[in-house]
């Protein structure tokens, strides 16, 4: 399920944060912005419930990183904003399910 979530979140995310996402989006939180603009509450919904399971997946934190950059295609490193991946993704996750 953890893979299946991965894709799904990476098809959502991945289309904002790809590797030039720093050309398109001043920020990340542009790049947020744009994605709780763009996409249907209910794909934010969605997504929100990929990032919970991704989360309860077991991953460690070096694991969860690479999940997400290669198996989700989202090539955002959240160290870059003082957080860690967990951190970010529960941030990300509160962010979609309050628009």
């Amino acid at each position: 399920m953890s893979k299946e979530a991965l894709r799904s979140l990476g098809d959502l995310m991945g289309a904002y944060f790809h590797q030039d996402w720093p050309e398109v989006y001043p920020s990340e939180a542009a790049a947020l912005d744009a994605i709780v603009t763009d996409e249907s509450r209910e794909d934010l919904r969605k997504a929100a419930s990929h990032i919970a399971v991704i989360l309860n997946s077991g991953y460690s934190e070096a694991e969860l990183a690479h999940a997400v950059s290669e198996g989700a295609g989202i090539y955002f490193n959240p160290e870059s904003i003082g957080m860690n991946y967990t951190q970010w993704l529960k941030r990300v996750a509160s962010l979609f399910e309050a628009a």
